[in-house]
């Protein structure tokens, strides 16, 4: 989990095994994944433009305003965040709900 192998369709190799030893090399790259945030109506806000790797750690960006109403935070994977929380990628784009406004 969070890696895949670079140029996956291009390492066919046919033919007879030599006698002699063969190396062969694999490359491998870290998965990269997105943070996105999704307000009541399913609009993206705020944008975290920002890629992110398994293991990074993300900060849970800016709350929603809107006045007259109380902001309960971001849900992700039933734990509800608040704006400086913080979160370790695990491999999975992470997508925050927002929660009620009441």
């Amino acid at each position: 989990k969070g890696y895949e192998l670079l140029n996956a369709n291009d390492s066919v190799v046919t033919g007879v095994m030599p006698y002699e030893t063969v190396e062969v090399t694999v490359e491998y790259k870290k998965t990269e994944y997105n943070v996105t945030y999704v307000d009541a109506l399913g609009v993206e806000v705020p944008v975290d433009g920002n890629v992110y790797t398994m293991g990074d750690t993300v900060e849970v960006k800016a709350n929603l305003e809107n006045d007259g109403y109380r902001f309960d935070g971001w849900s992700y994977n039933g734990v509800t965040y608040k704006a400086g929380d913080e979160i370790k990628v695990e491999a999975e784009n992470v997508s925050f709900r927002a929660g009620a406004l009441g």
